[in-house]
C-alpha cells in the first residue's frame, strides 16, 4: 500500500502512550483510501467515525480528475477535522 508522504516520523521526545496511539491511527491507512471490500472493516472499524465519502464513476471522463481534486484537497484538513476520507471508485 503507498502512502501519501511516504514516511511518518514521530519525534522521540513526545512518546507518550497516548500520542503513539494517536500517530498509528492518523498514519495506519493513506490520507484518501478506496472504499473496497478489503478496506471498509480499517476504515469503519477505526477511531474515526466521520467519513467522507466521494462515489466516483469510473467510465466517466471526469472521474480521475474528482479523485485528484479529493487527494489535493485532503490534506489540508489533516489533523483539522476528525474524519477520513474515502473515495469508491464503481463502473
Amino acid at each position: 500500500m503507498q502512502f501519501d508522504e511516504g514516511r511518518a516520523e514521530l519525534k522521540f521526545d513526545a512518546v507518550t502512550t497516548e500520542s503513539l496511539r494517536s500517530f498509528v491511527s492518523k498514519h495506519r491507512l493513506p490520507l484518501v483510501v478506496e472504499f473496497t471490500q478489503e478496506t471498509a472493516e480499517k476504515i469503519f472499524g477505526g477511531d474515526q467515525k466521520v467519513h467522507l465519502l466521494l462515489f466516483v464513476n469510473k467510465t466517466k471522463p471526469e472521474a480521475q480528475s474528482q479523485i485528484n481534486t479529493l487527494q489535493e484537497v485532503a490534506p489540508k484538513f489533516q489533523g483539522v477535522v476528525s474524519m477520513s476520507f474515502v473515495c469508491h471508485v464503481f463502473d
